[in-house]
């Protein structure tokens, strides 16, 4: 597994920063119909629990975007993608 670290620079600016890595051997095959209705539920319940405007106050999404602020980056036009997924998602893109 290669080595992760954080600059210097970064761990000043984002001190709680944190990061990991999964490593995985993966097997494609045909979809399978358990997972895609799992996922299916998964979505319609997020759908169903998120509205829009309550995305951005997540607390992994809030901070990574006061990481990004930290960083002089605006979230709001390079948007984490975990929040655009999430955005899609409510939007039922």
């Amino acid at each position: 597994m290669p080595k992760i670290s954080i600059s210097e620079e970064i761990k000043r600016i984002c001190p709680k920063l944190r990061l990991g890595c999964i490593e995985a051997s993966v097997k494609v095959e045909e979809s399978n119909a358990a997972l895609l209705a799992e996922i299916d539920k998964k979505l319609e319940s997020l759908q169903q629990s998120l509205v829009i405007e309550d995305i951005s106050k997540l607390p992994a999404i809030e901070a990574s975007r006061k990481g990004y602020r930290a960083c002089g980056k605006d979230p709001a036009r390079y948007r984490l993608s975990a929040e655009a997924l999430l955005r899609r998602i409510v939007t039922g893109k």
